[in-house]
């Protein structure tokens, strides 16, 4: 049996993670604002997982979570998911991103941890990336994220981490999706209420790169499992898409003609596309749900647990 530590397990990740996570594994939840995180994990049955209910940015409810001091696996998600929320509060960022990863090394070990960034540290560069490609982020969600990413390496180094994976992930869909995500919108809007109006944020030439949950699940699991990845790789369908034509995609394929409105200002606006093939090469991972396939399944979740 493996014990885990899961962060921000009660995330849109964190749930689809647990729901699919090996049952031997004896699972260490944490989140820290849900409300039904514990019933969550109940109603599934999910008797390996145990729920800490904990505000990773305190060391001293860091320090006494637990009197276990080593982990076999760390799957750390936990952050400020929302750019937006990085440019009106750039330190709850910087705390709920790094203060928290910070706390969580300073007092536990890992044979294995994975770290997860973010696409978002490519933030200003335009055209091909890959994990070589020199940054200088300016959004603060993306330093935040790559400070993470050198302070996982600092631990590395330190020995409280054995083995390192940092995936820079650039996003999924599917259920349990925060509800401020363009895919919930679009398929609550367009399949199940009819609605066709739909407001894009900034001129919707900026470029989206999500896989469908079930693919990023399956990718988290070949990347826990390997011992062959590079430290630092990028997780995306490599099939970018402008959010005008995910727009006009999902009114597609719901059967709707769209009206689109803009709203002028984005705080976190894509033009670049990664070309790293890691997960394909050392893992034979790609995306196998299309993105027509993706949003009907999505629809079909939906409505089943509505």
């Amino acid at each position: 049996m493996k014990n885990v530590l899961i962060t921000g397990a009660s995330g849109f990740i964190g749930r689809n993670l647990i729901l699919n996570c090996d049952p031997t594994w004896k699972i260490y939840a944490t989140y820290c604002q849900s409300n039904d995180f514990s019933n969550f994990i109940k109603s599934n049955n999910l008797k390996n997982v145990t729920p800490y209910k904990i505000d990773l940015t305190s060391e001293f409810e860091v320090k006494n979570l637990s009197e276990r001091t080593d982990f076999d696996i760390g799957i750390f998600l936990a952050s400020n998911s929302d750019p937006a929320i990085s440019v009106i509060n750039p330190k709850f960022d910087l705390a709920s991103n790094a203060q928290s990863l910070i706390n969580t090394l300073l007092y536990y070990n890992f044979d294995k941890f994975v770290y997860f960034s973010s696409g978002a540290v490519y933030d200003g560069i335009e055209g091909k990336v890959s994990p070589s490609t020199p940054i200088n982020p300016a959004l603060p969600y993306a330093i935040s994220k790559y400070a993470c990413e050198r302070y996982a390496s600092f631990f590395l180094k330190e020995g409280k981490i054995n083995s390192l994976n940092i995936v820079r992930f650039f996003g999924a869909y599917g259920l349990y999706e925060p509800s401020r995500k363009i895919y919930g919108k679009l398929v609550k809007q367009f399949a199940i209420d009819g609605n066709p109006k739909f407001l894009i944020r900034g001129d919707g030439k900026n470029l989206i790169d999500a896989m469908y949950i079930e693919d990023a699940i399956y990718a988290i699991q070949r990347i826990v499992g390997s011992t062959n990845l590079p430290q630092v790789i990028d997780l995306a369908s490599q099939n970018p898409i402008s959010i005008r034509s995910l727009v006009e995609t999902a009114a597609e394929v719901f059967g709707i003609i769209p009206e689109i409105t803009y709203q002028e200002n984005v705080p976190e606006y894509i033009n670049f596309l990664t070309v790293d093939d890691s997960m394909k090469k050392h893992l034979n991972f790609f995306p196998k749900i299309s993105l027509k396939e993706g949003l009907i399944q999505f629809k079909n979740q939906l409505i089943e647990y509505s």
